[in-house]
């Protein structure tokens, strides 16, 4: 989003809290996660996705079934929440997409079950 996203322009964040959703069984996705999807596309890791979702927020344990279940969510191509974080995690992958991008943090605030983001677009560290 901030690579397409116009020098000043504002981006619009409301992700989830695991913890306050169906995903709260889930483990947290590891930045190292985000970083291989970004850097080969997210193919490599779809089909965990489902796996992980039919297991624990599906809660099925039937081999048999969770296979069939993953095999129709990969054939739909389900949208369903692929990454997962809390508060804490979600504040360190913003820190650490701050040495990537260059952008401000004009927002951050908790809101029930989601962290609301406003991020401002600056001018590219290669620019400057």
């Amino acid at each position: 989003m901030l690579r397409v996203l116009k020098e000043g322009g504002v981006l619009y964040l409301a992700i989830p809290d695991k913890r306050y959703t169906f995903d709260k069984d889930r483990p947290v996705t590891p930045i190292e996660h985000l970083m291989r999807d970004f850097q080969e596309g997210p193919t490599w890791s779809r089909r965990p996705h489902y796996e992980e979702w039919t297991r624990l927020v599906n809660k099925v344990t039937d081999e048999g079934r969770s296979r069939r279940e993953v095999e129709d969510l990969m054939a739909k191509r389900t949208a369903i929440h692929f990454h997962v974080w809390t508060q804490a995690e979600l504040l360190d992958l913003i820190g650490r997409l701050r040495r990537m991008w260059a952008f401000e943090v004009e927002l951050m605030f908790k809101r029930e079950n989601e962290v609301l983001f406003i991020l401002r677009k600056t001018i590219t560290r290669g620019d400057a």
